[in-house]
């Protein structure tokens, strides 16, 4: 979701530069503790890949510590936890990143080691089809614990109509069984140069340093002709947007109801403004105990036993805005949506001025946290600039927020109202009447 903490603080002395090569380098100085984070981000993810053919971002994610022509399988995570790192990845959407945390003193070798499997990713047929095992009976198992992923993934692919955001990030079974060596080493090729790539360096260390180590270990990669980018512009949706539309379920492996109501929202490069308004209203609505949805819900009713929204700015395509609600009473399903639309409205042509700086001032606090940890600030740094934004967008960002007045918000009415949004209910199977 997109952030409710100020990272100005944070990323007040953050700098970038550009190899000749093409990668970005972002280096945010923290000289706190001894201790330093590296990030590399690929600009490439499920949208990106050939539709029908999921998974293979994420297949790739795994394969990338299987080896390279310099290192065998394994010796990765060995050599970066033999010097007390922490290493780890995760893909998305829209990108893959792979962090390494550990002492500034060991940061070279990670280095090296980053800039070595950018370049030199190097796998057998056997690896490859264990590796595919590993990523199938992972997807097995997280159908098999969330048992209603299923549904969710229905809804999603409603939401999002034709649009690869509407697809699993890791694939489908049948699309990983599918997933050739010749796939992965295509994607590899397509999207892992250093010109489709980000490197955050988060904690000990000083621009001039960054520059030179950054230089070393990755100014001699070459850099790549990128592959097509998968499309993200705006999808056609009016199917449920013009009128009243639900998805539901009833299962007996459902312990309690939820319900989630998500709208389809700008992307933020379309209109800046409305990105911090919306943030700002997200924020108010339901993320704290004083929020309108919460009172409603939670203190007024008593009909939910948690609830929530959600603003999600950090896809490169649309933005979407969410409210969930989990309660006991399959019963109320009607009531709380009901209730939630009704606040909606109450709350745009209600708020006011005094609503309106509470609510900066939570969505701006957190700053002595944030200066602290290193790893938060590189993690900020991935989800804002792996999604579009500019390193200015985020150092700016309290000032973004400062900015949004109670007009901007209140003229968010009708862009929220314009459209119904997605209804999603899933409740426990009920006794027949």
């Amino acid at each position: 979701m997109c952030y409710s903490q100020s990272a100005e603080a944070v990323l007040s002395d953050a700098t970038e530069f550009y190899l000749k090569n093409g990668l970005h380098v972002v280096v945010v100085p923290n000289h706190k503790a001894p201790i330093i984070k590296q990030i590399v981000v690929y600009k490439a993810g499920r949208v990106d890949e050939p539709r029908g053919k999921g998974g293979i971002a994420h297949l790739l994610e795994h394969l990338m510590f299987r080896g390279t022509k310099k290192f065998k399988d394994g010796e990765f995570n060995r050599l970066i936890e033999s010097n007390g790192g922490i290493s780890n990845a995760a893909t998305s959407h829209d990108k893959t990143y792979y962090h390494q945390f550990l002492s500034v003193d060991r940061l070279e070798l990670a280095m090296y080691l980053e800039a070595d499997r950018m370049a030199n990713l190097s796998f057998d047929d056997e690896t490859f089809v264990k590796e595919r095992e590993v990523v199938f009976q992972e997807r097995q198992e997280r159908q098999s614990r969330n048992t209603t992923r299923d549904f969710w993934e229905k809804v999603d692919k409603i939401f999002w109509k034709d649009s690869l955001y509407g697809e699993p990030v890791g694939g489908t079974s049948v699309e990983i069984m599918e997933i050739t060596k010749q796939d992965i080493l295509d994607f590899y090729q397509n999207f892992y140069g250093p010109n489709n790539a980000i490197l955050i360096l988060s904690g000990d260390i000083d621009f001039e340093t960054a520059y030179d180590l950054a230089q070393k270990y990755y100014g001699k990669l070459s850099a790549r002709e990128i592959g097509q980018k998968g499309n993200t512009e705006d999808v056609d949706n009016r199917e449920y947007r013009d009128g009243e539309y639900t998805v539901r379920t009833e299962r007996n492996d459902i312990n309690i109801s939820r319900l989630s109501a998500r709208y389809f929202l700008p992307h933020f490069k379309s209109d800046e403004g409305y990105l911090y308004a919306m943030m700002v209203f997200a924020d108010y609505i339901g993320n704290s105990i004083s929020s309108p949805l919460y009172k409603k819900l939670r203190l007024d009713t008593h009909l939910a036993t948690a609830i929530g929204t959600d603003f999600d700015c950090f896809n490169r395509g649309n933005s979407t805005f969410s409210f969930y609600a989990y309660y006991n009473n399959p019963k109320d399903t009607q009531k709380i949506q009901n209730i939630f639309m009704q606040t909606l409205v109450e709350s745009l042509n209600n708020m006011t001025e005094k609503d309106m700086e509470l609510t900066k001032k939570r969505l701006l606090a957190g700053l002595v946290y944030h200066n602290d940890n290193p790893s938060d600030a590189a993690d900020i740094v991935t989800d804002w600039l792996g999604a579009g934004y500019k390193l200015e967008d985020l150092k700016n960002y309290e000032q973004h927020i400062n900015k949004v007045t109670l007009a901007d918000v209140k003229a968010l009415a009708a862009t929220l109202n314009e459209y119904h949004p997605l209804w999603a209910v899933a409740t426990p199977m009920q006794e027949a009447k």
